[in-house]
């Protein structure tokens, strides 16, 4: 079963990964040039080697995306193909991992798991592009496959402490959220066989991986200049910190526009989600993932689950709302929604196979929808709104990144995003070319 659901998944995750979405949004553009660069030249577009935040467009991108593309960027260059294989083989990776993590519970639920997350829209979507903050979910999940297997054996507590530290990496929010999961779910696992010694090396590991990350965003916050560790890795000077732009303390608005999200599901913003079927299939599918942290709550299943999706509420306290940013939420909605379907299975076999059914015939119609008329839509979109046309140049013409880090002019120099002006570059016929951005004139 889990074999063809695995099939299954890829095969709907991989076709036309060129051309569904056709375009290419500016951040996906971002961290294929960046692989590419570094894989070439060892540098990022502004000069930085070993970057571990890529200064980006100023005020920073997430660099392990563009890390896991630098050998497909080696093997095949800028091919749009290259850069979404990381994405789609975390995801094709991700349904294998949730079999294994429902295995800890039995393999009919690993199974239940594996299924519900290969029919889901919104991981079908971040699959097939490279939205570097979308790498999280799959840390999610890992982190807690490892907090489940800890429950028997603590030695798993070091593999998961290194899947939590690579998360900081992944994405901003991790920030928030991995001290949220990791201190409850080492309580739990206290519970059952524990040893210091293993708790000592995680904490080593944790503590060794997330360093460099964790001081380059607090040499920022101090507003301190660049610095190389260790004589290897770049500590970026951003003209802003990373957060700033998308976390604050409103925290009871940000909690009822998360709720707000959840329910409607649709933040309008067409790359996240499709009409009618949102994230998890609309209020059905949300009342679904209810039943199931009801079931579980009574059936006394392991907490690991609720302790990640707690853990990404309060994460979205601190945080403007929308899907890309609540992203570590829905691997544990998913969870609930498989263990409502297997918890029916075993009790009401023929309302669980009705259900599986309707999930089926919802996700083949929206892969009808996202990969036609849809995907069309998008794509104009995509192409309209571009709000840094100056990557999609440095993208297609393969500009040595030394000759924009050498060159380039801004418009607003030390905003959070700032616009590219002009750049120069040598061609490979030995020619000087030169970029410029005219706001009043079409971009080509």
């Amino acid at each position: 079963m889990i074999i063809v659901i695995a099939l299954a998944g890829a095969l709907f995750r991989s076709p036309l990964l060129s051309s569904v979405p056709v375009a290419r949004n500016q951040d996906e553009a971002s961290a294929g040039y960046e692989a590419w660069a570094i894989a070439n030249y060892g540098i990022d577009r502004n000069g930085n080697s070993c970057p571990v935040l890529l200064e980006s467009w100023g005020s920073g991108q997430n660099a392990l995306y563009s890390y896991l593309a630098v050998p497909f960027a080696a093997a095949f260059g800028l091919d749009p193909v290259a850069v979404r294989m990381p994405m789609l083989l975390l995801g094709i990776a991700a349904i294998l991992l949730a079999y294994l993590c429902g295995c800890v519970t039995n393999a009919g639920f690993g199974v239940a798991f594996a299924l519900v997350l290969a029919l889901n829209p919104w991981h079908l979507m971040i699959s097939r592009w490279a939205l570097e903050s979308n790498i999280l979910p799959f840390f999610v999940i890992a982190a807690m496959f490892f907090a489940e297997r800890a429950r028997n054996n603590s030695a798993m507590l070091i593999p998961g402490a290194a899947v939590l530290a690579l998360s900081l990496y992944a994405y901003g929010t991790a920030f928030v959220w991995v001290p949220l999961f990791a201190v409850p779910a080492v309580i739990f696992t206290a519970r059952n066989r524990f040893t210091w010694r293993n708790v000592f090396i995680a904490a080593l590991v944790f503590a060794i991986v997330a360093f460099p990350i964790a001081l380059c965003h607090l040499r920022n916050a101090l507003g301190l200049p660049a610095m190389k560790l260790f004589g290897i890795f770049t500590l970026p000077k951003l003209t802003e910190p990373r957060q700033a732009a998308t976390m604050n303390f409103h925290l009871f608005r940000n909690g009822i526009d998360t709720l707000k999200l959840l329910i409607i599901q649709d933040d309008g913003l067409p790359w996240n989600s499709v009409k009618p079927f949102g994230v998890i299939y609309g209020v059905p599918g949300l009342a679904l993932a209810i039943a199931g942290i009801v079931f579980g709550i009574r059936g006394k299943a392991s907490p690991i689950p609720l302790i990640a999706l707690i853990a990404g509420f309060v994460t979205m306290l601190f945080v403007s709302a929308n899907i890309n940013r609540a992203n570590m939420l829905l691997i544990p909605l998913v969870w609930f929604q498989a263990y409502a379907l297997y918890w029916l299975w075993l009790r009401l076999k023929m309302l669980s196979v009705v259900l599986t059914l309707s999930m089926i015939a919802g996700f083949a119609a929206f892969w009808l929808t996202y990969s036609g008329k849809y995907g069309a839509e998008l794509n104009a979109l995509l192409l309209s709104t571009d709000n840094m046309p100056y990557i999609y140049c440095l993208y297609d013409e393969r500009v040595p990144p030394q000759y924009f880090a050498d060159t380039v002019e801004y418009i607003n120099p030390g905003d959070a995003f700032q616009w590219v002006k002009s750049f120069e570059w040598r061609d490979e016929n030995g020619q000087w070319r030169k970029y410029e951005y005219h706001p009043t004139q079409p971009t080509d």
